[in-house]
């Protein structure tokens, strides 16, 4: 039973986990690599593994006493760490060579290996393998930044709220139901605060789920490269399919999201919910290539860790209490977790980034978006705007996404409007006018009534300093892999899924050293009425030699 003693456990979990969630975000976002002439200074491996390696020798020396035997039902909720800490490890340690730094950051792979092992002795390692597996991430965030994490992201959450709990057993007498009872208020927040952005950014509330068009959003995922080995009349085919079961589709993905408020309800409810966040998560693989393949197995975890613990922990989930205290904890997520705002209108706009390479005996071919491991999220993403002048309405894979989210986002919007100014920065603008521009679009007849959409609505993001950055990174990158004899080494097979696929070309085999690369930029409108893809705007915005310096 929920008492006052559990309750203010919770209070202080929460509160602690609010302050390190900012710390551990915030520090990793902040920090960055130094550059000289848009290159970083290259760093040993050793030297960015140090506050690791230190944070090892002071749990091993501190906490030597410190193990699994001191929680409740220990051996379900070390089974449920070593599930979240293993997805984190599966991705990182096979993660592809890095070509622009040149390294392979064995020794951080080594620190993972440690701790994870660690971790199944002593609970405390889970503080080493979050801050390694932190430091990977952030390595990969220079010089083009937007490493990705969404996908990712409740791995670190969740991590991050064991830690919190650790630190606090030390002081207080914390059973570990409060640990497994907020993990699942900070996992099922995750999926309610996307189904309220869906709420938010309609005008009346129900627009998102009648009128958003599904089939916009898997053909901007074909002309992306998802699926792009098919002939264009059978995807044509399938989008047709699509607009007719859409609204359906979307009524049962919001009614998904608002439900997970009801996880506690009943333990057959919780059961069936995570089984819907798993369907969810396929259906949005089969129309836009996006695997949250992380978030799939996590579900899995929480199914695993609820069908072994004892009913004495299920009694104390389930009590009436613990399911008022979850959805007041769920309502007010944006305070304490501030989880992802997913929520926009997929429109049929799109603008492309093709790398068309030359290799040395003049071969020429478009190179797969997945061959820029590790980086290949940033290019399947297509978020290269900057590189070419003109006004772009659309987000990746079409979005359209320019409203303030107040209640879903209200930390970022606090941030925002109150701590950027007193630190110097521009508040970032929202038009909360996604709707109308989204109707605007979906109204167009013909290509001259985009262009002037576009060219009302759009903005110019043109930045010569990070298309400089780009043309050095790409440099940077092609001659390192010129160097290396083996391009893709066996483990990288054995490596997790990647979170966006490109489909529509065959992986470089790098037989060849790669002399040239042309960044192709063209815009894509899907005239649903004409049954027809538009590409126009084609244009070179970059021709680099690999070897010139």
């Amino acid at each position: 039973m929920l008492n006052k003693k559990t309750l203010l456990d919770i209070i202080f979990v929460l509160g602690l986990f609010s302050i390190l969630h900012i710390l551990v975000f915030g520090l990793v976002k902040g920090a960055q690599v130094i550059s000289i002439n848009h290159l970083p200074v290259q760093i040993n491996s050793f030297w960015t593994s140090v506050p690791t390696i230190l944070a090892a020798f002071f749990i091993s020396f501190k906490f030597k006493n410190h193990s699994w035997d001191s929680y409740e039902n220990f051996k379900i909720i070390r089974g449920f760490i070593l599930i979240v800490a293993g997805t984190i490890f599966w991705e990182q340690f096979f993660l592809d060579y890095n070509y622009f730094h040149d390294s392979n950051m064995v020794l951080e792979k080594l620190m993972l290996v440690l701790s994870i092992f660690f971790i199944y002795f002593n609970p405390s390692w889970v503080v080493v393998f979050l801050t390694q597996s932190l430091l990977i991430w952030q390595s990969h965030q220079e010089p083009l930044g937007g490493f990705h994490l969404t996908d990712i992201r409740p791995v670190f959450e969740l991590l991050t709220i064991f830690i919190t709990f650790q630190i606090l057993k030390i002081f207080r007498n914390i059973h570990t139901n409060v640990f497994i009872f907020l993990a699942l208020t900070l996992h099922a927040s995750n999926y309610f605060i996307p189904g309220i952005v869906k709420l938010e950014i309609s005008p009346n509330g129900w627009e998102w789920t009648f009128l958003n068009e599904l089939n916009n959003l898997f053909i901007s995922s074909y002309v992306n490269g998802w699926l792009g080995f098919l002939d264009e009349k059978i995807v044509l085919f399938v989008a047709e399919i699509i607009d007719q079961t859409e609204v359906f589709a979307q009524v049962i993905t919001l009614l998904i999201h608002l439900g997970s408020i009801f996880l506690l309800y009943k333990k057959r409810i919780t059961l069936l919910l995570f089984l819907g966040f798993e369907f969810l998560h396929l259906g949005i693989f089969f129309a836009s290539g996006i695997f949250f393949w992380a978030w799939i197995i996590i579900n899995l975890g929480f199914i695993y860790l609820l069908k072994r613990l004892p009913r004495e922990s299920i009694s104390f989930l389930y009590s009436k209490r613990s399911v008022i205290v979850f959805c007041i904890i769920v309502v007010f997520s944006p305070i304490f977790y501030q989880p992802t705002a997913l929520g926009w209108w997929d429109s049929r706009l799109n603008t492309i980034y093709d790398f068309v390479v030359t290799t040395e005996d003049d071969n020429k071919f478009k190179l797969n978006k997945n061959d820029f491991g590790p980086y290949d999220l940033l290019f399947t993403q297509n978020r290269f705007y900057y590189a070419s002048n003109e006004k772009i309405l659309s987000n990746t894979y079409g979005v359209i996404q320019r409203d303030e989210k107040a209640y879903s986002r209200s930390i970022y919007n606090l941030y925002s409007k109150i701590m950027k100014p007193l630190l110097g920065k521009k508040p970032r603008d929202f038009l909360n006018d996604s709707y109308y521009v989204y109707t605007q679009l979906q109204k167009a007849k013909n290509l001259e009534e985009v262009k002037r959409i576009i060219n009302r609505f759009g903005k110019n993001h043109f930045d010569t300093d990070k298309k400089r950055t780009l043309e050095n990174f790409i440099k940077n990158y092609f001659k390192n892999l010129n160097s290396v004899e083996n391009k893709h080494a066996w483990y990288t097979k054995l490596g997790a899924p990647y979170h966006i696929y490109d489909l529509s070309q065959k992986r470089f085999q790098g037989k060849k050293d790669i002399v040239r690369v042309e960044v192709i930029k063209y815009n894509t409108w899907w005239n649903k009425n004409e049954r027809k893809i538009v590409r126009y705007g084609k244009e070179k915005i970059m021709d680099i030699n690999v070897e010139d310096n």
